[in-house]
């Protein structure tokens, strides 16, 4: 067995420690020291947040505010170190007062190349990313000390993610390696699964969210990355292929089986909705799987696969297998979808027999004729219908819904 710690385990002394030396027994004992031995106490604030320590309006706000007034009232001959001029940079991209950046700007003491980092790094937070854009090309994140350097590397990234974004990955992959366990490693882990997403690169997704889920659990930013990777799973569900079935399968693993079954009940109804039958199959299965003891998600997978084969053309198996569901375990979302399909299937069999009439009166109350489909145009035209049928039970279901509510 392995009687090391954890490495979040040891990330999260480190941080302590680090804390405890910035704290001191006064509040925060930052009146003797340089700027860049507060913005230490800061990035070690801002990396307890990354592994639960503290949150940002309590922690690190009162931090920032304490360090703002103190670089306010620096003598200039201060931003003449560039240890110091590199810290109010980091400052600025921390969330720091603007004033202070500007400030420094002003009085023109700083080295060049921390001046010219300071011009880019306000044009940034102010917004102006076309000139932040121009000002951080001409910057190499690796001529800087590592304090710093994975700071350049995010923005550089964050600037690009649209029109570059297999660049952007790497950048976001150089400021991870420069500041592995801050927060500076999680943030860029979580922007770099966006672009995962963006990219349609399902592997790369999966790795990244392993690895973020495995080091920062405890983060005071999990919910946003759990939030959004929630999104992102169901999206890739849509658009899965036979040989992602496994990685995605691997996944969903990250997630307790209460919140897989609602994600797979997800993306079997868009799925259906859409014509991706192969993947309403699919995760109307896994529903099976994982709702064994649950009556009502299994009655809901069993509609969705039976709704499936009346799409594909298998109306005697498919009309069999609505027959079978329990309707009294459906939600009323889904016995409208059943009543769709229903109407759908009949109108399927009059093509079929050569039959032309009205089908029986659709769910938005109105009486609608549905074209005849050739044989060649079957699938195509069958799933169209299937999707103005749909579209139609969930606008009528939220009206009625709607109504109840004004009672």
């Amino acid at each position: 067995m392995n009687t090391q710690p954890p490495k979040a385990v040891v990330a999260v002394a480190f941080v302590i420690g680090m804390i405890s030396q910035a704290y001191g027994s006064d509040r925060y004992r930052l009146q003797t020291k340089q700027p860049y031995e507060i913005v230490r106490s800061i990035q070690a604030t801002q990396d307890g947040l990354a592994h639960g320590i503290g949150s940002p309006k309590t922690t690190l706000q009162p931090i920032l505010e304490h360090a703002a007034e103190k670089f306010l009232a620096a003598e200039e001959s201060v931003w003449r170190d560039p240890k110091n001029a590199e810290a109010a940079v980091i400052f600025t991209l921390s969330g720091g007062r603007l004033q202070v950046i500007k400030k420094i700007i002003d009085t023109g003491t700083s080295p060049e190349p921390d001046l010219e980092l300071m011009r880019a790094a306000l044009a940034y937070v102010e917004g102006n990313e076309s000139q932040a854009r121009s000002l951080f090309s001409k910057i190499d994140a690796k001529a800087f000390p590592s304090v710093i350097a994975g700071h350049i590397a995010v923005v550089q990234a964050a600037l690009i993610t649209k029109e570059s974004p297999l660049e952007a990955i790497r950048l976001f992959d150089l400021a991870r390696i420069l500041s592995p366990g801050t927060l500076l490693e999680e943030a860029a882990l979580r922007r770099e699964l966006i672009l995962a997403e963006r990219i349609d690169d399902i592997n790369r997704f999966a790795s990244l969210a392993s690895e973020y889920i495995w080091r920062f659990p405890a983060s005071a930013y999990f919910k946003n990355f759990h939030d959004r990777f929630l999104e992102s799973v169901t999206r890739f569900g849509l658009e899965l292929k036979p040989t992602q079935t496994v990685i995605f399968e691997d996944l969903l693993a990250h997630v307790e089986a209460p919140g897989q079954i609602g994600l797979y009940l997800q993306i079997a109804e868009k799925a259906l909705v859409e014509g991706k039958l192969e993947i309403t199959r699919f995760a109307a299965g896994k529903i099976r799987q994982l709702a064994v003891a649950n009556e009502g998600d299994n009655a809901r997978a069993q509609l969705y696969e039976a709704a499936a084969d009346v799409l594909a053309g298998k109306l005697e198996e498919g009309n069999k297998e609505l027959d079978q569901v329990n309707m009294r375990l459906l939600t009323n979302r889904d016995l409208a979808l059943r009543m769709a399909v229903k109407s759908l299937s009949k109108q399927i069999e009059d093509e079929s027999t050569g039959e032309q009439g009205p089908v029986s009166p659709d769910l938005s109350g109105r009486d609608s004729y549905l074209p005849l489909s050739t044989r060649n145009e079957f699938s195509s035209s069958t799933i169209e219908i299937a999707q103005q049928k749909l579209e139609q039970a969930e606008m009528v279901l939220s009206e009625a819904m709607h109504e109840q509510h004004l009672r």
